[in-house]
């Protein structure tokens, strides 16, 4: 390679480096410059909002600051208003930003063409999203960017569809746990959730993966009527719908579900019977003292674990049974007893539950066995 193409490409370098560097001190320069007057526009916006919350003012005034305020600052005031007021008062204003051009920018961005403006365009609609906005939220939920997607599934705290839910449904399937764990509290969180439809989902589920993920959204609302529809999958083929089950039948509190999880402490995989003994301590099953007695000598460590903290959350009772486990009878038995009666309270509060059992640990179990 000659001298002279060796100089060209050390030139083209150095003037690359200077103008991304120009570029940079501008673009900083410029967000300075841009930086007061957003926060003024903002905090105007706020002061004729407010203003308009506690006295009725005047509806021209606000439209017009809407108007004449840049979308984001219009999507940040309104989320931080609705953590703020709430019922009549709120869909009032509803009604009211969505006669302004800023909403109509809304429809324009759900419809843009960089995934970027239809991110914002959900943001906007999780605020004042109203039933006719549905064809372009089923738009915005199957976008092909999966960032938009999940941002759409806020707007179920305003809309509520079965095509919506479905959808939803859809995505906790395909996502990872922390993600799969946000949509199904968002849906727990959402007003008027159609729970006539997530029962007959769970009664005919399109596959073992959603009933697991609908057994779960069914734990996390805690509602006592899904307990005729969960029943049934108790003697699924499926050892991850059986274990959904046993943890589901921990937060419902009746002799129904205690007879099925003292079945289920019989099941044939160790990682059912560990989860219907953290479910029988979770519902308080005193009858099932003396089977989570016979689960301490069970030959999985996960299982001894949550039968001994079981029988010591039933109390006094259980207490006992754990104080004459010795030695001689069983000696795995005998340390996990002494354990969990070495924990105080607290601990046991903490350790117990019908929490997802960490497995990570399968290798260590089975050796201490």
């Amino acid at each position: 390679m000659s001298v002279f193409v060796l100089t060209m490409v050390a030139i083209l370098q150095l003037a690359f480096i200077l103008l991304l560097l120009a570029t940079l001190v501008l673009g900083r320069a410029l967000a300075a410059w841009r930086s007061p007057r957003r926060d003024q526009k903002v905090e105007e916006l706020t002061a004729v909002a407010n203003h308009w919350l506690a006295s009725g003012g005047d509806d021209e005034t606000l439209i017009e600051t809407i108007e004449h305020s840049e979308f984001a600052a219009v999507v940040g005031v309104l989320q931080r208003l609705g953590s703020q007021v709430a019922g009549d008062v709120w869909e009032e204003l509803v009604v009211l930003v969505r006669t302004t051009r800023w909403f109509d920018q809304v429809k324009k961005r759900a419809r843009a063409r960089v995934w970027w403006r239809r991110l914002s365009a959900t943001h906007a609609l999780a605020m004042v999203a109203e039933p006719m906005d549905l064809p372009l939220i089923e738009r915005l939920v199957n976008d092909k960017n999966p960032v938009v997607q999940l941002a759409t599934v806020a707007t179920l705290k305003r809309v509520q569809n079965a095509m919506l839910l479905d959808a939803t449904l859809k995505l906790a399937d395909t996502t990872q746990t922390v993600v799969r764990r946000y949509l199904l509290e968002t849906l727990t969180q959402s007003p008027g959730l159609d729970l006539g439809v997530i029962a007959r989902r769970i009664d005919n589920p399109s596959s073992t993966r959603q009933l697991r993920i609908l057994l779960d959204l069914v734990a996390e609302l805690g509602i006592p009527g899904f307990l005729e529809h969960v029943l049934p999958h108790a003697a699924s083929d499926d050892l991850e719908v059986r274990i959904a089950v046993a943890r589901t039948l921990g937060e419902f509190p009746h002799p129904s579900s205690e007879a099925a999880l003292m079945v289920l402490l019989a099941d044939a995989a160790w990682q059912v019977r560990a989860q219907a003994a953290a479910g029988l301590g979770a519902t308080g099953a005193i009858r099932a003292a003396e089977s989570l007695r016979g689960a301490l000598n069970d030959a999985s460590w996960w299982v001894r674990l949550r039968a001994a903290l079981s029988l010591r959350r039933l109390g006094p009772e259980g207490v006992e049974i754990l104080r004459r486990v010795t030695p001689e009878e069983d000696q795995y038995a005998f340390e996990m007893a002494r354990y969990i009666l070495g924990l105080d309270d607290a601990a046991v509060a903490e350790y117990g539950g019908t929490s997802v059992v960490d497995y990570t640990e399968v290798a260590y179990a089975h050796q201490a066995a």
